[in-house]
């Protein structure tokens, strides 16, 4: 496991698109991939999203670490195209910006 930089996802993305090797940690419990699921591969975002999804999912991480059971990321970012194929019409999108997460706690009903 290692835990990457939001720029060292950005530099890895930039290059390969975003389908991340499996070891490619935003956190301890949590990877790029998990950050980008469902996304065109090669839609790569600006770096900022890169940066604002490390903030977010620290959150994450330390809500799970304080309810101590796992947690399952249903979608975090997502470009405009997919969030109006999801039926979203919100044009400022916390998802579209990489500041939020939507996400299942494995357990609780």
């Amino acid at each position: 496991m290692a835990i990457w930089s939001a720029k060292q996802a950005y530099e890895y993305a930039y290059t390969h698109g975003l389908s991340f090797p499996a070891d490619a940690q935003i956190t301890n419990h949590f990877t790029w991939n998990e950050a980008f699921k469902n996304e065109p591969t090669d839609n790569v975002p600006y770096v900022g999203i890169f940066v604002s999804l490390v903030k977010v999912f620290n959150e994450l991480e330390k809500f799970r670490l304080l309810i101590k059971l796992p947690i399952e990321v249903n979608r975090a970012y997502s470009s405009v195209e997919h969030n109006k194929k999801a039926g979203s019409t919100a044009m400022y999108s916390c998802h579209i910006l990489g500041m939020a997460i939507d996400f299942y706690v494995k357990g609780l009903g």
